[in-house]
């Protein structure tokens, strides 16, 4: 496993994410924005709203995830994905 970031605290953790989309993402004005979470839609609304303030793409979806990835993040768990710069495992 891989620790991109070390967060203290879920408010903090969900600005993180709101502040990687911001840094990272390309062509932000026509861009769509995937946010899945597993049985935390008010965090996930949470956190369309901070990406709406920072970033302002054209769409945001939010979706739960699967039974079978849900199964193995746990509940509570919260994923976004976007077109952004290259990233490799090193975050580079």
């Amino acid at each position: 496993n891989y620790a991109f970031k070390k967060i203290r605290g879920r408010k903090q953790s969900l600005e993180a994410l709101a502040k990687i989309v911001d840094e990272r993402i390309i062509n932000r004005k026509e861009a769509t924005v995937f946010i899945e979470h597993a049985d935390c839609l008010e965090d996930a609304l949470f956190l369309k709203d901070l990406i709406i303030d920072m970033v302002n793409p054209k769409k945001i979806n939010i979706s739960n995830v699967g039974p079978i990835i849900g199964a193995t993040v746990g509940p509570n768990s919260i994923t976004v994905n976007f077109y952004g710069e290259k990233v490799t495992i090193l975050g580079e």
